[in-house]
């Protein structure tokens, strides 16, 4: 091998050397852990934005999606109403014309009837003749007070004047004889005062009550006493309710 052979591949050698040298000396460094999650957490950022990017272009079209569909529905329930507006209207024509039919027959009736009562009326004359009066109904318990007049009645007793009666016949019959003649006398007095101061106390106590006499509307008389008759006199209007009476 001669020396013309060996310096070209030397050279060779040298520049392969310093390309490698220079490959080396700028390639990119290794990139740390952390670097490494940096990076990875933009990347996940910028994926997420472009998921939410996508989400955001599905709810826009679902958004839209669901605007068409009410208004095919709003679009619906007006072509129903429409329908039905129609339907009554058409209704509403039907009984207008039915109606008229009826008003120009009841008019063609009407006039008919004019004509009968026109050819009545030439040929007879009827006597109109007034309703007779219906009868109010009778009051079955209503009256006008004919009469009233005063009772004088006794009291009653209270058993006072009872025994103020015994006392004073005991008192009276001690004065009749002696012994047993005495005795017998005390108990007549008592019995005999004791009625007699009854009967005293009765006529003493004493009251005044009214009877009032009221024609019914009926035709019959009925007798009411009252404890007082101050409120009414001959000729008021009552209603007899039980043992009351009652201004009408």
């Amino acid at each position: 091998m001669n020396t013309l052979e060996i310096i070209p591949k030397s050279k060779f050698l040298v520049a392969a050397a310093l390309a490698g040298f220079m490959l080396v000396a700028c390639s990119p460094k290794p990139e740390t852990a952390s670097e490494v999650a940096a990076q990875e957490l933009i990347d996940a950022n910028k994926k997420a934005e472009e998921a939410t990017a996508r989400a955001d272009a599905a709810q826009k079209a679902l958004d839209e999606a669901q605007a068409e569909q009410q208004a095919a529905l709003a679009k619906t329930a007006a072509d129903a109403e429409q329908a039905d507006a129609a339907a009554k209207l058409k209704a509403a024509e039907t009984r207008a014309a039915n109606a008229e039919r009826e008003s120009a027959a009841a008019k063609k009736r009407a006039s008919a009837a004019e004509r009968q009562v026109a050819t009545t009326s030439s040929s007879a004359y009827v006597e109109a003749r007034p309703a007779a009066p219906v009868a109010a109904p009778v009051c079955q318990d209503c009256g006008t007070i004919s009469a009233i007049t005063p009772i004088t009645v006794k009291g009653k007793g209270t058993g006072m004047g009872a025994v103020a009666g015994a006392i004073a016949g005991i008192a009276a019959g001690n004065q009749v004889g002696d012994g047993k003649g005495t005795d017998v006398a005390k108990v007549v007095g008592a019995i005999g005062g004791a009625y007699a101061g009854n009967q005293a106390e009765k006529y003493v106590r004493r009251d005044t009550v009214y009877d009032v006499s009221v024609r019914m509307d009926t035709g019959s008389t009925r007798t009411v006493r009252v404890d007082d008759a101050t409120s009414v006199s001959t000729g008021t209007r009552v209603r007899v309710n039980g043992a009351n009476l009652e201004r009408l």
